[in-house]
This record gives structure tokens, C-alpha cells and sequence, in this order.
């Protein structure tokens, strides 16, 4: 049987004349003046702002995308739009910085973003070192905090990030990245980028990471070579993981976890709302509560799940769920039929090490990390575009 092809449906698709009679429909707010509502001025305001993400959601050219935001728009409409502004907007930047990254960057140009973010990586080891070396000028004079925030313990260096969990995220990241470049030294940097996520104590990342790897070896060695990597890796692996599991935290989140996914049950198709899972709302008069250790007894408020996937079952539902899949299914189809050339390695490798590492981060909903993530899903688009 044959496959739908959702997105050459969605090329297909007049998106001008699609565009032309939303704006004609959204002309026709106007009425909303005459429907008895006591608030019109907010009325004609909400209408207005959710109706302009939705015509932009069409530039996008993206079947998986324009849905997605189509579907926080509803989300936020109904929910009263009484939570989720700022989920809302962020979202709708994101896309909008979608949008500009397509328009601006050819394949010719994705190796320029891929410089700088290499750039960026560098410049993080270097300050990594100026820490170990105790001349960190930035975090030096502020004080630890039970989230390794700031500055240091040991050998524990978040580099300029100030947060070693968010450097081994990025470290993970960087990994496949380096790894793709045809020079020499670019297995050997990509090694030594573990140094780093190893002092990040993150263990999703160095899994992460070390799938990253063995993606782009995959399409750069032979099979046996590829195996004996396998087996060494694994090993490692294994010993890291036996280190880390002295450490309770991914106990507590599991339980956590557990907790959260429970709760998202109540709505399985709604979710709880944009924004949803860090405050209470008319529906949701709770907060999570993080453990650190039962030795200080230490407790926290939750703002995030520390894993997208729970994160978006509580608070978007199923239907995001059936977008990511259709998205990440339509990279994977035109990945297949593609070149596997540098670039199209190390932003697939990229892409691929971001979704293993969101099941214990969120690196999604941090900017630090959305300017350089959100780019790199678009260069993937113009990367392999026919």
C-alpha cells in the first residue's frame, strides 16, 4: 500500500490563496463588536494576535510545523487565554526565526552556522580550562548553588554556560557536529569533546553523545571497525552509567515522571494547557516538588518536567505527539533518498543527539539553546531540499 506523502500534499496546496482568504476572513473580526461581548477592545486584540500566527504558520511551507502552531493557538484559545502567552510567543518567534533561516540561508551558506556553532564550542573549552586553571572572571564570585549554577567544586566547570548540566548538553550536541568534518583531527576532537560531558556528570548526554557518534561513523568506517567501536563504547558506557547510578536524581525524577504522566491522563488529548506544568491555573491547583537528597532534605518547585516528551503529554496532549512523529518521519524519508554529505551528517546527527538528550533536558525550552536549535532544524530543511 501506498504511503501518504503529507508534505509533497501540503507543496501542492495554493498557500497565496490559502493566506488571501484568511486575511479576508480575519477582516471580518470586525463583528465581534456586535456579538454582545463586554470586553471587545481585548476581544478584537486576542482575535487579531491569534489570527496573524495562524496566516504566518502557512509561510512556514511545513505541513508538521504550521499544525503545531495552529494547534498552540487553539490551546491558548481554549483555555481562556488565561495561561501560555509566553509559551505562545516564544513559539511563535521560533518560527518566525524558522522562517527567516530558510529564507536567507542556501546549502551554500549552512556551513557558515555551522562554523560559529563550532566557534561556540571552542570558546566554551577554552573558558573551561581558564576555570580549572582558577582565572574564571565570570562566575568567581558568585556562590555555588545546589544545581551547580555557578561557580566551582572541584572539577565540575560549566564553562560560560554557568550550569554543567546545560554544558553537557551542549557538549553532546557538538559531538556528531565535529565528528562530520573531513580532516583529520575530527574523530580525535569529537573524543575529547567527552572530556567535558563526562565532568557534566549528565548521563543522558554521554549516552546521547556516543549515539551521535557512532551515527556518523556509521556512514564513514566499515562495519567490522563500526562493531569493535560498538563493543569499546559500550563498555564505557557501562562504566559511566555505574558511576552515575551512585547518584539518587534520576531515581526521583523517574517517580517524578510516574507522578506527571498520571496526571496527564486526566486530559489526554488537550493537555493541561500551555505553560501549564510550572503554574497553577483554574484546572490545575498543584505544583511538583523536587527532591535532591534525602540527606539535606532539600525541596523545590518543578518549573519543568527535566524530560520534553513528559512535558508535552501534560501539557499539550496526543496530537503534538502524531506532529513529531509525521516531522521527525519526514526528515528520516529524505535522509534516506540524500548525499550523506558532511552537512547533512552533522545536522542530522545534531537533530538526532537533540532528541535522545530531551529525555532528561530541556534544551528546547532554554534561548540559550533555542537560537542555535531552531536553525539547525531549518538548515536541515534547506540542506536537504531537491
Amino acid at each position: 500500500m501506498k504511503t501518504i506523502d503529507f508534505r509533497e500534499l501540503f507543496k501542492q496546496l495554493d498557500v497565496r490563496q490559502v493566506i488571501r482568504t484568511l486575511i479576508v476572513v480575519l477582516s471580518f473580526l470586525q463583528l465581534l463588536t456586535i456579538t454582545g461581548m463586554t470586553w471587545t477592545r481585548e476581544a478584537h486584540n486576542f482575535a487579531y494576535m491569534l489570527g496573524v500566527i495562524v496566516i504566518f504558520g502557512f509561510l512556514l511551507r511545513n505541513v508538521w510545523l504550521t499544525l503545531f502552531l495552529i494547534f498552540c493557538v487553539f490551546s491558548y484559545t481554549y483555555y481562556g487565554f488565561n495561561i501560555g502567552k509566553v509559551y505562545l510567543s516564544n513559539i511563535f518567534y521560533g518560527c518566525v526565526l524558522y522562517y527567516l533561516t530558510k529564507l536567507s540561508f542556501k546549502r551554500k551558506n549552512v556551513d557558515t552556522f555551522i562554523t560559529a556553532f563550532m566557534w561556540i564550542i571552542a570558546i566554551n573549552c577554552i573558558y573551561m580550562v581558564l576555570q580549572i586553571c582558577n582565572l574564571d572572571f565570570i562566575y568567581e564570585a558568585k556562590p555555588w548553588n545546589e544545581s551547580g549554577g555557578f561557580g566551582l567544586i572541584n572539577w565540575q566547570t560549566p564553562g560560560f554556560l554557568g550550569h554543567k548540566a546545560f554544558m553537557g548538553v551542549i557538549m553532546a550536541l557538538a559531538v556528531p557536529v565535529f565528528a562530520s568534518r573531513v580532516t583529520k583531527h575530527s574523530y580525535l576532537i569529537a573524543g575529547l569533546l567527552f572530556v567535558p560531558i563526562y565532568l557534566s556528570k549528565a548521563s543522558t548526554c554521554f549516552i546521547s553523545a556516543i549515539i551521535g557518534l557512532l551515527f556518523i561513523l556509521w556512514h564513514r568506517i566499515s562495519r567490522k571497525l563500526w562493531i569493535g567501536i560498538v563493543a569499546v563504547l559500550i563498555i564505557a558506557g557501562m562504566a559511566y552509567l555505574k558511576l552515575d547510578m551512585k547518584s539518587q536524581t534520576v531515581f526521583y525524577r523517574a517517580k517524578a515522571w510516574r507522578n506527571i504522566l498520571m496526571d496527564a491522563k486526566i486530559h489526554p488529548i488537550t493537555g493541561w494547557g500551555l505553560d501549564s506544568f510550572r503554574n497553577i491555573t483554574k484546572n490545575k491547583k498543584h505544583l511538583y516538588i523536587r527532591y535532591y537528597t534525602p540527606e539535606n532534605n532539600f525541596l523545590k518547585w518543578w518549573d519543568n518536567a527535566h524530560n520534553i516528551y513528559v512535558q508535552m503529554a501534560f501539557e499539550f496532549g496526543l496530537l503534538p505527539f502524531l506532529l513529531l512523529l509525521g516531522y521527525f518521519r519526514s526528515i528520516v524519508m529524505r535522509f534516506r533518498k540524500c548525499v550523506k554529505e558532511p552537512n547533512t551528517l552533522a545536522l542530522t546527527g545534531f537533530i538526532l543527539v537533540f532528541f535522545l538528550v530531551s529525555f532528561a533536558h530541556f534544551p528546547m525550552y532554554l534561548a540559550r539553546f533555542a537560537v542555535i536549535l531552531v536553525p539547525m532544524f531549518a538548515l536541515m530543511e534547506v540542506q536537504l531540499e531537491v
